[in-house]
């Protein structure tokens, strides 16, 4: 899988949410008593800036958060419903 990193800084917004999964993802390593070796993402715009095949671009301050806590991030294969965390067409009641 390739790497690409986006320089580009995010809206204000952008910024605001990416901050709020983060910091919920470093909680749940504390409430689940460690880090994982990798964490699969769903495409979301906080993770995945854009993708092109196997080719990804990751928004850097996921890559970040990622390498400090040594996390391989591995995004969700497109159009597979079955990787992602809730398959698609399901209905939550």
């Amino acid at each position: 899988m390739d790497f690409m990193m986006e320089e580009k800084g995010d809206d204000f917004y952008g910024k605001e949410q990416i901050e709020e999964m983060l910091f919920e993802l470093e909680d749940s390593f504390h409430h689940f008593g460690g880090v994982p070796k990798e964490i699969l993402v769903d495409n979301v715009a906080q993770f995945v800036i854009s993708r092109v095949g196997h080719i990804i671009k990751w928004n850097l301050r996921f890559l970040e958060f990622c390498g400090h806590y040594r996390i391989k991030p591995v995004a969700c294969k497109v159009k597979r419903p079955k990787t992602t965390c809730l398959p698609t067409g399901r209905r939550v009641k």
